[in-house]
């Protein structure tokens, strides 16, 4: 079965997918286009980033803003875990919980993206990609919008 690679219409991400041209991610078909995503293309926002009053989804003049973004932790142990756990280790040891807990790197980003009354729960307002090294979230946008957006 020969794969190709596509943009899927639904989720906006960059997928693989057999004859049978299902979505591997949001088991949508590839194939078939919504005329609600139409004017859609993926555009890169940055953590705190000043947005026109224009709908993200439909590009109408929108009155309210949704904050999107992503959250992600990652989990490190300190020096005195680490040391306790290797002598326990090579002591033959049974390893309990010595010493304070793991501290944990939390990285937040977030984007306060406009939209009209109808769209503030779209499913298209979620990230489709997150840099969280440039503070950066990826995000489908109208393309009225992106007018707009580059026009201030």
């Amino acid at each position: 079965m020969p794969l190709r690679e596509v943009t899927c219409p639904h989720c906006f991400r960059e997928v693989f997918v057999n004859t049978d041209a299902l979505c591997p991610a949001c088991r949508g078909n590839v194939n078939e286009r919504s005329a609600e995503h139409e004017n859609l293309t993926l555009v890169e926002f940055v953590d705190g980033e000043a947005l026109p009053p224009v709908c993200v989804v439909c590009g109408k003049v929108a009155h309210e803003y949704v904050l999107v973004g992503e959250k992600n932790e990652t989990r490190e142990l300190d020096g005195v875990g680490v040391f306790a756990r290797i002598m326990a280790t090579l002591g033959g040891l049974m390893v309990f919980r010595i010493g304070p807990e793991p501290k944990v790197k939390e990285y937040r980003i977030s984007v306060k993206l406009p939209v009209c009354m109808s769209h503030r729960e779209s499913r298209t307002l979620k990230p489709t990609y997150v840099d969280y090294d440039s503070y950066r979230i990826t995000i489908p946008a109208n393309r009225e919008f992106i007018r707009q957006w580059k026009k201030a």
